[in-house]
């Protein structure tokens, strides 16, 4: 069951949280408690192990900058030793501790490996909570235009339902909701009052949608359909577009990421190997270089998106030059398709940079 966690010494001048803040995990059952936590508030599953060193020293900073936020994020606490959840461990597909899972709305929507310095751990937590935040709004548009029933025109800004959709698409388990996503980007396009960028970016997002789903022809039909709207938007423009506009951004984005997925469909006619296997022949065999493409590319299509950058760093390592610098375009793409704003892209082109001209 879930039980309240509390520190054997906690700091003395900390205040108490309340007890729905700090949680653990000893079973599928108290698994399901905190997804269904997630519904109401973001919750950090922190997943450790007793013997980790590097654990322990994050946990009372974990719990401090939890504690900061008053109740509006939680933190689930999994040790993977405990033979009970060893099912959930694999599940998540845990393959070291301290590992950082972000719950939310029911699912899991960013990972982070390692224990993060307190000024990032505090940073990941404050863009938690907005997330939960552009998500709830998202939502709430949402809720607000089916109330308009069939035929009906919507209130509700288009840009909202953009943003709370990209952001729910590129969760780990978007792929999921596509159904639930979609219907967004199409009423965000059809919206009486949406210009020429909106449905750039609204049918961007439907190219999106598609790739996730696995249907890549009809991804590059909307991509183009979405180039069309863009450059339309910019004949518009009084000015010329910011190289920062969201419409190019996403379209981007989207294009990266429909790259990334004809990549894998090249890969998988000859790869059958899983995602475990693939970690055991990239460990055992440093000049296999095909099992690291090939891992970096699937970690991206389960949404493992640090695993798959950091694969993708490790050819780039291993043999820059392998395949016209196939390493160092994967690195790029994985960046493009996770977007201009995201914390993962933009470490990653600094760990590229830094490998690359160093």
């Amino acid at each position: 069951m879930i039980r309240s966690l509390t520190s054997s010494t906690p700091p003395p001048a900390s205040p108490s949280p309340p007890s729905t803040s700090f949680l653990e995990i000893t079973d599928a059952q108290s698994f399901n408690s905190a997804v269904a936590l997630s519904n109401t508030v973001p919750v950090i599953l922190d997943a450790y192990a007793q013997w980790c060193g590097p654990c322990k020293q994050l946990d009372p900073v974990l719990r401090q900058a939890i504690t900061d936020q008053g109740g509006k994020i939680a933190l689930a606490k999994l040790d993977i030793d405990v033979p009970a959840v060893a099912p959930l461990v694999q599940q998540l597909q845990i393959a070291s501790v301290p590992t950082l899972i972000l719950l939310f709305g029911g699912r899991a929507v960013d990972i982070k490996q390692g224990a993060p310095s307190p000024p990032e751990l505090k940073e990941w937590v404050s863009k938690a909570i907005e997330l939960a935040e552009a998500v709830k709004k998202a939502a709430g548009a949402k809720q607000e235009e089916e109330k308009e029933g069939e035929g009906g025109v919507s209130t509700v800004d288009p840009k909202i339902l953009i943003e709370g959709a990209f952001t729910e698409a590129r969760s780990p388990e978007g792929r999921v909701s596509i159904e639930k996503l979609a219907p967004r980007f199409a009423a965000a396009m059809n919206n009486p009052t949406a210009d020429s960028a909106t449905k750039a970016e609204a049918t961007a997002g439907l190219a999106l949608c598609a790739v996730l789903d696995g249907d890549l022809a009809t991804a590059r039909e909307l991509l183009s359909n979405a180039k069309a709207a863009a450059e339309q938007a910019h004949q518009q423009a009084k000015n010329l577009p910011s190289p920062e506009a969201s419409f190019d951004s996403e379209i981007l984005a989207v294009e990266a990421a429909l790259s990334l997925a004809e990549d894998l469909a090249g890969v998988v006619t000859t790869e059958t190997r899983n995602i475990h296997q693939l970690q055991q022949a990239v460990e055992s065999d440093k000049k296999d270089l095909d099992a690291v493409y090939a891992l970096s590319l699937k970690y991206f299509e389960a949404g493992n998106m640090e695993e798959a950058v950091e694969a993708a760093l490790l050819l780039v390592k291993r043999d820059r030059e392998w395949r016209e610098q196939a390493g160092k375009k994967l690195v790029l793409k994985i960046a493009d398709a996770l977007g201009n704003k995201n914390e993962v892209g933009k470490a990653a082109r600094r760990r590229l940079s830094n490998i690359w001209f160093i």
